[in-house]
């Protein structure tokens, strides 16, 4: 299960309503990414940045989407992935 995908968490066990938001609001964010790719007026630099500006509110736009104990189950689920992986990369080592 990746982290940026709910819809994939039968924990949370979301509705076909639910699911099929998230696919729509996935849909319009790619679209937009191959647009971002062919606009030759930005830098590496700006394209970069939008796309992680993208990303920040797509993570919204599907937040929004979750009642607020299905955010509370995925918010501690990502809890348990950061440390998960914080153990994983050994202690004294800077997370990147």
């Amino acid at each position: 299960m990746d982290a940026d995908t709910p819809e994939n968490d039968p924990a949370l066990n979301l509705t076909d309503s639910q699911k099929q938001t998230i696919e729509a609001i996935r849909a319009d964010v790619k679209d937009q990414l191959k647009a971002l790719k062919k606009d030759p007026s930005l830098t590496d630099e700006q394209r970069q940045q939008k796309m992680k500006q993208m990303k920040m509110e797509t993570r919204k736009q599907v937040w929004a989407v979750m009642t607020p104990e299905q955010q509370k189950i995925w918010a501690q689920e990502q809890r348990e992935r950061r440390q998960a992986k914080h153990l994983a990369d050994g202690p004294g080592t800077t997370p990147q």
